[in-house]
């Protein structure tokens, strides 16, 4: 099983911020994940929420902001944190692939807001996997499937997985099949209500089946015996110090089948 600390080490440091993400490499994590949102002039950030509101000292949406007027907001969480990481900046996506480079593979997450008609957020984001030499180390992930679908016709050699919190097996299995996107990230719970069935189902087309987000050994444990491949945590420190930081590949193909048995 796969942990992936889900937008950094979470739990003890500003998600999404490079103070979060240094904790999870620190601790031993091989696998991290973010959210990429686009700034009013076009540049790719790394931050959750639509809008700046929670995680920020800022305040409306994320599109709303040139890049320079976002550098000047905390990032550091402060009705969470207090003042201990208001030196905390949003980050634009190249800095996170710099610093992660060599170190962990990069489940980045599309955010909707982020996707733009022309194409020209996902033509960015493959120019900065390409140019920093990451093409195996980074996948794209997005609730969005038409954008990763997207991604496809941009680039065969891209990684890429689908995120669903609706069960709709033959709809997803068709989509990931046609786009080739191997990875599929549920919902804890609506993974835990259709497995085993969804689980294997997935193995038998050469698919990984990833859930988000779990933060308790017993449940962890329990997804394990299910069979599932990933899974998403913001106390990435205890479960990698509890469970140990096992890894699984992600396929690069999927494999073809003869029917659809779902």
């Amino acid at each position: 099983m796969q942990l992936i600390a889900h937008r950094g080490y979470s739990a003890i440091a500003p998600e999404n911020t490079m103070a979060a993400f240094d904790r999870a490499l620190q601790c031993g994590t091989t696998a991290v994940e973010c959210d990429l949102q686009r700034s009013r002039d076009g540049h790719l950030v790394v931050i959750h929420d639509r809008t700046l509101n929670r995680t920020t000292s800022g305040r409306g949406t994320v599109r709303s902001k040139r890049l320079d007027e976002l550098r000047l907001l905390s990032a550091g969480y402060s009705r969470r944190f207090g003042n201990r990481f208001s030196g905390e900046r949003i980050l634009t996506f190249d800095e996170l692939l710099r610093r992660l480079r060599h170190h962990a593979h990069l489940f980045a997450e599309i955010k909707h807001d982020a996707v733009a008609r022309d194409g020209s957020d996902r033509r960015e984001m493959i120019r900065w996997v390409r140019e920093l030499k990451m093409m195996n180390d980074v996948t794209f992930i997005s609730f969005d499937w038409p954008a990763i679908q997207g991604m496809r016709s941009m680039d065969p050699n891209l990684r890429l997985g689908l995120l669903f919190n609706l069960y709709r097996p033959g709809k997803m299995f068709k989509m990931a099949e046609k786009i080739d996107a191997p990875f599929l990230v549920g919902r804890v719970d609506l993974v835990e209500r259709h497995a085993p069935l969804l689980i294997e189902e997935a193995h038998r087309r050469g698919m990984r089946v990833g859930v988000y987000t779990v933060d308790t050994l017993p449940r962890l444990k329990k997804l394990e015996q299910l069979g599932v491949d990933a899974v998403a945590t913001n106390h990435i420190g205890h479960m990698i110090g509890e469970f140990g930081p096992v890894q699984r590949a992600v396929p690069r193909k999927i494999r073809s089948v003869d029917s659809d048995s779902l």
